[in-house]
């Protein structure tokens, strides 16, 4: 007789003897299926998450195995079973960082998508915990910063790509963060050093040269930045990603050929424009009722494009 576990279903299906050749032509994956709680740590996917839970079955201390089928959860997408089974894992074993760290990315993961500052909170305090264990734990220091630069606290950011960058001197992404977070500081120095070296990793690194773009807006260099951007625009790994591109070109006043235009690249470089010359009016105006007008108008702008996710250049988040 023969077991056979199901996809990732704790149930199984035990054959009688005179059903074993239907079972194995029914199901040609069946000896796939036959789930063993070594597969927690050999297999991927539904398979290891039926070995994890076999594995913790039959040894509910086993932290790894509770690691190991957070992972596999994450990777699916089911972020509050893998909150619980990281969680699990430091409760067994509070002194591996691998958790902590693991945890930390779940909750940057729904920081980014809500946009809510508790999760990325709760993602520092998971990345603190890791580099707490293991001080040279680049990428949790990695991490953390890319937590700080969504909270918009660029300096203690920057800190942490600086010892991210001083474990792993080749990280690309410690690197691309950091003169993010740089050019938002206005240390365009720093900033043009980082795009410039992230670039040398990666010739086609596309949010590298979007930074240094915006760094060369910043910085008066108008033509620079269009290059920049049109660079951006080639290595984009994706049509939603192409369209911030093509509309910080159509910003720039760029004509590009009529199909590689869409409403809303043209939606955003007019949102944009407006924007821009409600800053220009802004620093001109001597009256102030006059300049919180324009401020508001600005404001009013930026907020526009912020919600339809449009590219926002220096002076929106300034």
């Amino acid at each position: 007789m023969r077991k056979c576990v199901m996809s990732s279903t704790r149930a199984s299906v035990r054959a009688p003897a005179s059903m074993t050749m239907p079972c194995a032509i029914l199901f040609m994956a069946c000896p796939a299926f036959a789930a063993t709680p070594e597969d927690c740590f050999k297999k991927t996917g539904d398979a290891a998450i039926v070995g994890c839970t076999l594995k913790i079955e039959a040894d509910p201390t086993s932290g790894a195995a509770y690691n190991n089928r957070a992972i596999e959860y994450r990777r699916q997408g089911h972020l509050e079973q893998a909150i619980a089974d990281f969680g699990k894992a430091i409760e067994i074993d509070p002194k591996n960082a691998r958790s902590y760290y693991n945890r930390g990315t779940v909750y940057l993961a729904l920081g980014q998508t809500s946009k809510k500052k508790d999760f990325f909170e709760r993602a520092i305090a998971d990345f603190s915990a890791a580099i707490a264990v293991n001080p040279k734990y680049a990428k949790a220091f990695g991490n953390r910063g890319l937590s700080y630069t969504m909270l918009g606290q660029h300096e203690q950011a920057i800190s942490d790509y600086d010892q991210n960058v001083e474990i792993a001197p080749d990280d690309l992404n410690a690197h691309t963060n950091r003169a993010y977070s740089c050019l938002m500081a206005k240390r365009y120095d720093c900033a043009r050093a980082d795009t410039n070296k992230a670039i040398e990793l990666d010739s086609k690194h596309y949010k590298a040269y979007r930074t240094r773009a915006q760094l060369n807006e910043a910085e008066g260099k108008k033509d620079a930045a269009i290059l920049d951007y049109q660079a951006a625009l080639k290595f984009a790994p994706d049509k939603k990603t192409a369209n911030v591109m093509r509309a910080d070109l159509l910003r720039l006043g760029v004509n590009l050929p009529e199909p590689a235009v869409d409403a809303g690249s043209k939606e955003c470089a007019e949102r944009l424009a407006s924007a821009e010359k409600c800053h220009k009016d802004y620093l001109t105006q001597t009256d102030d009722t006059m300049r919180g007008i324009s401020r508001a108008c600005l404001a009013a702008n930026c907020g526009s494009a912020m919600v339809m996710k449009c590219p926002l250049p220096p002076f929106c988040t300034q």
